[in-house]
């Protein structure tokens, strides 16, 4: 280690030291006071944890994974009073606290002081996991997948182990590995997968040389059964977990699984839904980017040969005039990944490589899924939802071009848009809900609908938007379905001037459906507006191509949890780029985003991705003080972009 690093180590460790010496007795007092120390002590507790997280993981990238030093420090610093009350917040601010285990417990502000003391040192030598509660959710049309269901107390456990294995291990993990990784998203895998398809052009206008682009070969490898037969004894002997509690991570892996009455020991794998789940699904794939290293630098190219045998030279196929550089990109997320290759025979080669790397790990392919394609012409396949289709242009006669005057006229290139699977997955949903809600108003008719499709629309407006116009005539079908069979003694002229015209649309549309509030008190009316206008699909977003989302390779070889600002920077980019249509009529969320440069104005850490499920406006001048007309309202100089949970912790503690 440089004394430069160690200069910066000592450092960092001084002022964590300073700081925890500062902040311990005012969390204590308040504890004893029965007041939860994140309503007062937000910002300070997530800085210290900050700190924390940078040390250790700066500590793993220059000692080693499993090195004693950075094991010591886990152990010393993982119960900390400040990282006990985070992994407490933590699962009660996540979809899951209202969701009860075996013991039937579920968390709340009330009895969140009651799990402090199960996470001391003292209590931890007595742990020992609750049984896990198996339920099945629909995967696709035909298919059910596994999930577990832990109890509060195991949730919280794993969450204050993996809030500081995670640092650890970010490092040490693959560069080009996307999911469940903190400042990574599915969207910088799409983004990246697009540009190392995309093709480019053969010949330069300006010159008559030939550039070769060589044929590319898609291999996408399906594991089978990934969560439930990862083997246990690879992971109790790899895993970066404390020696000291080991038996901890066994009682883990091992616990006992409850599905209708009836007692299950696993042998292999995990339950699907714990905490600690995603990284120990990212921690056994890690290490892929070397097996995919191509076993020689060049090849025989035979584009080339064939080119030069044309024009009537003739060269040896051991010559360089004829060979090319093998080239290899994997991007992963979690168990799905795509290996792209430029040579067949090293395609196979290294598909040979991943199914013995899966083996060690007690996982094997799935031999009907899995398939090594060759990137042409017409050449598609699906990769997280999407469906990656390449159209390459070519030499048709006149008589085919008359033909084909009256169709659509289709550009070659990349194409990225939503699967069918997904899509029809959408329209599922939009037809349940609607369905389900025939006895409800049409303004809280659209206020359960708007969320769906903005977080279905947030992640699928990206590539090619096509669709999204027929999927707004499907949701306009379905609304005026809704009505019709709703208002059945009404007519047709009186329903289009009450729901689609009579109010102008923010969109310029005149089949636009919306709802009205009545009778509402004043409160309501400022918090939620009279009017609730459905949202559309085709003015969500700004229409990006995937590649432009592809993330630069300093923030590939770079870890979150040392260098924030990078990704910091990448999502601010993002925002401008999709021009933050989609918040356009809720009180100017990008905006806000770009003018606090993605951070938070009360924790002052990052914003994160722009999404409604994490973000909400945190009014400076309080909504309760303020008139149904005043323009400070909407006003821009008095909102601020917060995530979820500073936001409601501060107006906990106002009320206070």
């Amino acid at each position: 280690m440089c004394v430069e690093n160690q200069g910066h180590l000592k450092n960092l460790k001084k002022e964590i030291l300073s700081e925890t010496n500062r902040l311990t007795p005012l969390l204590v007092n308040c504890i004893e006071q029965g007041i939860w120390p994140m309503l007062k002590f937000n910002k300070e507790i997530k800085n210290l944890v900050k700190k924390r997280q940078k040390y250790l993981s700066i500590l793993s990238n220059q000692c080693g994974l499993r090195s004693t030093s950075v094991m010591q420090q886990l152990e010393e610093w993982l119960c900390k009073i400040d990282l006990r009350v985070s992994a407490i917040e933590k699962v009660y601010r996540s979809r899951g606290n209202l969701t009860a285990g075996i013991d039937n417990l579920i968390l709340k502000r009330e009895n969140l002081i009651n799990y402090l003391g199960v996470l001391k040192h003292n209590k931890l030598k007595y742990y020992k996991p609750d049984p896990i509660k198996r339920i099945f959710i629909p995967k696709n049309k035909n298919e059910t997948q596994p999930l577990g269901i832990l109890t509060i107390k195991d949730r919280i456990t794993q969450s204050l182990f993996v809030q500081l294995l995670e640092p650890i291990i970010d490092p040490h993990a693959d560069s080009y590995s996307f999911g469940y990784r903190k400042g990574r998203n599915a969207h910088q895998a799409i983004g990246l997968l697009s540009k190392s398809l995309h093709h480019k052009p053969k010949h330069s206008r300006k010159s008559t040389k030939r550039y070769f682009v060589h044929t590319k070969y898609v291999a996408n490898i399906d594991v089978k059964q990934f969560f439930e037969k990862i083997n246990h004894k690879w992971l109790m002997q790899n895993y970066p977990f404390p020696i000291k509690f080991n038996y901890i991570l066994k009682g883990w892996l091992t616990s006992l699984v409850v599905f209708q009455n009836e007692y299950e020991i696993p042998l292999s794998g995990f339950p699907q839904g714990s905490v600690i789940g995603p990284s120990l699904a990212n921690f056994t794939l890690n290490g892929l980017e070397k097996v995919i290293i191509p076993s020689k630098k060049t090849a025989f190219d035979q584009e080339k040969f064939d080119y030069y045998l044309k024009l009537g030279l003739r060269y040896r196929t051991g010559e360089s005039v004829v060979r090319k550089t093998l080239l290899s990109r994997m991007v992963r997320y979690v168990d799905d990944f795509i290996i792209v290759v430029n040579d067949r025979t090293e395609a196979q080669q290294i598909y040979n490589k991943v199914k013995q790397f899966l083996t060690e790990r007690g996982l094997e392919c799935n031999q009907a899924k899995s398939k090594i394609i060759r990137w042409g012409s017409n050449s598609k396949f699906n990769y997280l939802g999407f469906t990656f289709h390449y159209i390459l242009k070519k030499k048709i006669s006149k008589i085919t071009i008359q033909r084909r005057l009256n169709r659509t006229f289709i550009r070659a290139g990349l194409y990225v848009y939503p699967s069918k699977i997904k899509l029809q997955m959408f329209k599922n949903k939009i037809k349940s809900v609607i369905n389900k809600n025939l006895n409800v108003s049409p303004f809280r008719l659209i206020k359960i609908i708007n969320p769906i499709i903005a977080g279905w629309g947030n992640y699928f407006s990206i590539g090619t938007l096509r669709v999204f116009s027929r999927l707004d005539h499907f949701i306009y079908y379905r609304t005026w379905r809704y009505l019709r069979r709703k208002f059945k003694k009404v007519s047709v002229e009186r329903l289009i001037e009450r729901y689609y015209q009579g109010v102008a649309t923010p969109t310029g549309r005149a089949w636009q459906f919306h709802g009205t509030f009545n009778k509402t008190d004043k409160d309501t009316l400022k918090r939620k507006g009279s009017i609730a206008w459905i949202l559309i699909l085709c003015k969500l977003n700004e229409p990006v191509p995937a590649h432009m989302f592809c993330p630069s390779k300093q923030l590939i070889k770079s870890t979150y949890f040392i260098t924030p600002n990078v990704f910091d920077q990448y999502n601010v980019k993002v925002v401008k780029l999709r021009g933050g249509k989609l918040f356009k009529n809720f009180n100017n969320w990008s905006l806000l985003y770009e003018k606090q440069k993605g951070l938070c104005d009360i924790c002052r850490t990052s914003l994160g991705y722009l999404s409604s499920e994490n973000l909400e406006i945190h009014h400076l001048k309080r909504v309760a003080d303020l008139d149904v007309n005043d323009p400070l309202l909407k006003n821009i100089n008095n909102l601020k972009l917060v995530h979820k949970s500073c936001h409601k912790g501060t107006l906990k503690f106002d009320k206070k």
